[in-house]
């Protein structure tokens, strides 16, 4: 029996699981797992396709530009002359 003069740390026994190197393993353990999922948040999208240009640190690709180009319902034998305007116009674009 316990006595009533006993503290509350003499009452209980610490669980090994939550021993104090346990607890410090696995704090830390669980700081890394948040800090490499930061990690992989941001914006780093990966816009595909070869890059054609970089306007302030941001990539232009073929793909995009293809993609205007099929936005734009350009005919095939103008597709030449109107990709070179609508890189322009993505260059410009804020």
């Amino acid at each position: 029996m316990i006595s009533r003069h006993q503290s509350l740390s003499q009452q209980t026994e610490v669980s090994p699981f939550f021993a104090p190197q346990r607890k410090r393993s696995l704090l830390i353990g669980c700081m890394l797992v948040a800090a490499m999922s930061l990690s992989a948040c941001g914006n780093k999208e990966k816009k595909g396709g070869q890059s054609i240009a970089v306007v302030n640190g941001e990539e232009i690709t073929q793909r995009q530009l293809n993609d205007e180009i099929a936005r734009a319902n350009v005919p095939a034998a103008q597709q030449e002359v109107a990709s070179k305007q609508l890189l322009e116009a993505l260059i410009d674009r804020p």
